[in-house]
């Protein structure tokens, strides 16, 4: 079988591996020249063109309530899998922190790394697990940050991936971390994986109660694994809530997007020779918001150990940050925001835009009761079509129920939450007891060369946006306040 390709999600990225099967990006917000240097400096300093609100920071702890969430949960006793290209475990951000770094390469020199290559997975397991300390610069605070973090590497710049298939190496893995008892697996990675061996293991991952987080494309698209059947799609925002020009948008994204996270302009750390230093990256990109939704339900998920992964989800879905403020229109009504501010919530319906659900908020999620959510996963489409992968049967392990059914299995579930203001702090008994833009995208086929790139898309499934499914009433989905 041939390779299939893995790609870079970010908007502006740096070349850093020769080979056309896999690439890996440093996305920042500056542009950055190609390179087949693999200790390639990467770019340190802010642009001058964000106004002084927008300069990078470390804005999403106290956008997503950090201090809050993790008075409740921190994802102690959770099993996250994190699947990328090489890794630093060294650097101050995750010293101590993951509990095994594994590849199923013979070589096992490619699970990690001292330079630039091992830029995009460093930062991303810092969102999950990062101690907050810093070498140079400040470090990154882990949105779970006493979660089990095992980390899984594919390989890097070879044209066979560990001499298989990126297919057959990316299904192995799924099926490895699945065996070392992940319970969320987070892929920041982009490719073809719309292929057997990967769709079979995701199928057998979600069959066991695995939530499976990928990134939608920071090129306006949404593929694999984002597309695949059951997984997580997520999209990135800003610190105003509102969507990165770079982001998935509108009709492309149409009932493809799940869930929103901040990725845009965050303060991550980088490479510069072979020495790490914090907070030198201006890092933007899908490949952020998938960590940070991964660690943060795998926070929720501690304070809620008896819960199963398909209410998480359900809690997630029915749980978005909303508050009372002006739309785009002018007329008042309920907008996305990163924390729920208010009561009285309206239904939450999917948008069909960039938005999906909205945005993600684990905070107020741990406000939830996930006792009167329905052991389904909403992310899950009712569909054996072959468009649609891996099928309803597939994940199920069951034939598919009634005639043409397409609906999505999302469960109604009410969506009013208390203000969290107002709210009273979870209880034990309540529940049993947040540079580097990456993808996966099964549909697409990129080949990146030092002066080119050549590109093929052959869409896969698209996600079936039900008939119910409308835009929020009054809701600008972030372009409003």
């Amino acid at each position: 079988m041939s390779p299939t390709t893995a790609r870079p999600t970010g908007r502006r990225h740096r070349v850093l591996a020769t080979a056309v099967a896999l690439t890996l990006g440093l996305g920042t917000t500056l542009a950055s020249t190609l390179s087949h240097a693999p200790a390639a400096q990467a770019a340190a300093h802010t642009p001058s063109v964000l106004p002084a609100a927008d300069q990078p920071t470390q804005w999403w702890y106290s956008a997503m309530g950090y201090d809050e969430l993790h008075k409740y949960g921190t994802g102690k006793g959770i099993t996250v899998a994190m699947i990328d290209v090489p890794i630093d475990p060294n650097v101050p951000e995750l010293k101590g922190k993951v509990a095994s770094v594994k590849t199923l390469c013979s070589d096992q020199s490619v699970a990690t790394a001292r330079d630039a290559s091992a830029d995009h997975a460093t930062n991303v397991a810092s969102l999950i697990v990062g101690t907050g300390r810093g070498n140079g610069g400040p470090g990154v605070r882990g949105i779970a940050p006493d979660a089990t973090l095992r980390y899984y590497a594919i390989g890097k710049g070879a044209n066979d991936i560990c001499n298989n298939s990126v297919d057959q190496t990316m299904g192995q893995t799924v099926d490895q971390a699945v065996k070392d008892g992940a319970k969320i697996i987070s892929i920041s990675l982009s490719g073809q994986f719309n292929q057997p061996f990967f769709i079979e293991a995701l199928a057998r991952a979600e069959r066991a109660g695995v939530i499976v987080v990928a990134g939608a494309d920071d090129e306006g698209g949404v593929y694999y694994p984002a597309l695949a059947n059951g997984v997580v799609s997520v999209n990135f925002v800003d610190r105003h809530g509102k969507l990165d020009p770079d982001a998935a948008h509108g009709t492309q994204s149409a009932g493809e997007v799940d869930i929103a996270a901040p990725g845009t302009n965050m303060l991550m750390g980088a490479h510069q020779g072979a020495r790490w230093v914090s907070g030198a990256c201006t890092c933007s990109g899908s490949s952020l918001a998938t960590p940070l939704v991964a660690g943060g339900l795998a926070a929720v998920w501690s304070h809620f150990p008896q819960a199963t992964g398909n209410q998480i989800l359900q809690m997630m879905v029915n749980t978005p940050g909303m508050k009372q403020g002006t739309t785009s229109h002018g007329t008042r009504g309920w907008v996305y925001d990163f924390r729920r501010v208010g009561s009285g919530f309206p239904a939450v319906k999917q948008s069909g835009g960039g938005f999906g659900w909205g945005i993600f908020d684990p905070a107020d999620m741990m406000y939830r009761q996930y006792q009167q959510f329905p052991d389904v996963n909403p992310v899950l489409e009712v569909s054996n079509a072959d468009t649609v992968l891996p099928t309803w049967s597939q994940v199920t392990g069951k034939p598919l129920p009634g005639q043409g059914a397409t609906a999505t299995a999302t469960a109604t579930g009410t969506a009013s939450a208390t203000s969290s203001g107002a709210a009273k702090a979870p209880s034990a008994t309540a529940g049993g007891g947040s540079s580097l833009p990456w993808l996966l995208g099964g549909v697409v086929i990129l080949l990146v060369v030092a002066g080119g790139v050549a590109m093929v898309v052959v869409r896969g499934r698209s996600r079936q946006v039900p008939a119910e499914e409308k835009t929020l009433e009054g809701s600008s989905h972030g372009s409003g306040i």
